[in-house]
């Protein structure tokens, strides 16, 4: 969810990523994972050496060190990169206000299929079924749909929610822009039209060449 949260946000302004390596298990990371709390964070240098791609990338010389001031007494506020900061800075506080603000769903009754589905690279769609049965009347106005598809760039899908009649609810849209990979997210639904007992299924296509993935899991909250 960290890391989802940065790369979409970076998406978002047209700055692209790579993924972050250095941090993980560094002393200011592992006191909390040690524990169980997931970590994560944005990394625009220290003693890594860069390669000539990233030199290319992201100026600076190949071979040396992202930050060849990292713990020595050249660090002062003469080798800070004012631009990276300030794009670091509103990306942090743009994450902790969206994992520290979204609604708080109360419980409800969960029904999952942990069953991975290959989804073909610009082929047909196809489904993964949750049957749902024991409930009385109709499904809720705001039906939970969570969406776990692994996938390496994931504005290539569309993905809808059938309902048991055959309804199809859009979750998402295939975007040219949406750069990321995997699609991990939790959809809100108004299937109160639906009788909640039945086949539901997860409908997931890819529209474009090149890239590939999976459903890894899906489910629905009641």
């Amino acid at each position: 969810a960290i890391e989802k949260t940065f790369k979409d946000y970076y998406a978002g302004i047209g700055v692209p990523t790579e993924i972050e390596t250095e941090g993980d298990g560094r002393s200011d990371h592992a006191t909390f994972k040690n524990v169980g709390i997931p970590v994560g964070g944005l990394f625009t240098g220290a003693s890594r050496t860069k390669s000539s791609a990233q030199a290319q990338k992201w100026g600076g010389t190949a071979g040396t060190a992202f930050d060849r001031c990292y713990h020595s007494s050249c660090d002062t506020t003469a080798n800070i990169n004012d631009t990276a900061l300030d794009r670091n800075s509103d990306a942090i506080a743009h994450a902790v206000w969206t994992l520290g603000s979204g609604p708080v769903v109360p419980p409800g009754d969960a029904y999952e299929n942990t069953a991975d589905v290959a989804v073909p690279d610009n082929g047909a769609a196809v489904t993964s079924t949750v049957t749902v049965a024991g409930r009385t009347g109709n499904a809720p106005a705001a039906l939970k749909v969570g969406v776990d598809i692994k996938h390496t760039w994931r504005g290539d899908l569309v993905v809808d929610l059938v309902a048991p009649d055959g309804t199809a609810y859009r979750l998402k849209n295939s975007s040219s822009s949406d750069s990321a990979d995997n699609v991990i997210a939790t959809y809100t639904v108004d299937a109160s039209a639906e009788a909640a007992n039945g086949a539901w299924k997860l409908r997931v296509q890819d529209i474009a060449a090149q890239d590939t993935g999976y459903v890894d899991s899906w489910k629905l909250t009641f």
